[in-house]
């Protein structure tokens, strides 16, 4: 019993500090020391192996943004899948998971239409020509995705990219 009392708490505590500990890869970027605690932000370079953010993820954000990559930290979604909250340099934020999916992108100068299914970026190109997009989520229990733009219009998309609810 106390065994697994001790289990338990070890694990809980690996968990908390998993989540609680911003890696930086930008030592010049300060915007991930102003959200967490000054002894939960260590050097990229330092964490563990199992903290260390894949060749994948950060080769895939290196693709899809320009901004550099400033900082990341690794929390576990309701389902226990490791997902990396990153911040890039410019302030845009990427929640990208251990398989390389996104799970959210949010961008102040627009998130690119072409992480969205094609039938999505046709009704926004149809309907919204001229808005930018600020904000996308995918919902992983049904793979709905939330689409936020700049004038406040929210719409929600199926998997496919089928218009479910508009707002």
């Amino acid at each position: 019993m106390r065994k697994t009392v001790w289990l338990l708490s070890v694990l809980l505590t690996s968990a908390v500090a998993m989540a609680d500990t911003v890696y930086l890869l930008d030592s010049a970027h300060p915007s991930a020391q102003s959200r967490a605690p000054k002894n939960s932000v260590q050097a990229a370079h330092l964490a563990p192996a199992a903290q260390q953010l894949p060749a994948a993820q950060a080769q895939w954000l290196q693709q899809q943004f320009a901004s550099p990559l400033a900082s990341y930290k690794i929390d576990r979604d309701e389902r226990g899948v490791v997902v990396f909250e990153t911040e890039l340099r410019d302030g845009s934020e990427v929640d990208v998971d251990e398989h390389g999916v996104w799970r959210k992108v949010e961008r102040r100068q627009g998130v690119a239409a072409s992480l969205l299914p094609s039938a999505a970026q046709q009704y926004l190109q149809q309907y919204y020509p001229k808005q930018r997009i600020i904000q996308i989520e995918r919902d992983d229990d049904d793979g709905h995705i939330e689409v936020d733009l700049q004038r406040g219009t929210e719409l929600k998309f199926d998997a496919t990219g089928r218009l479910l609810q508009a707002k």
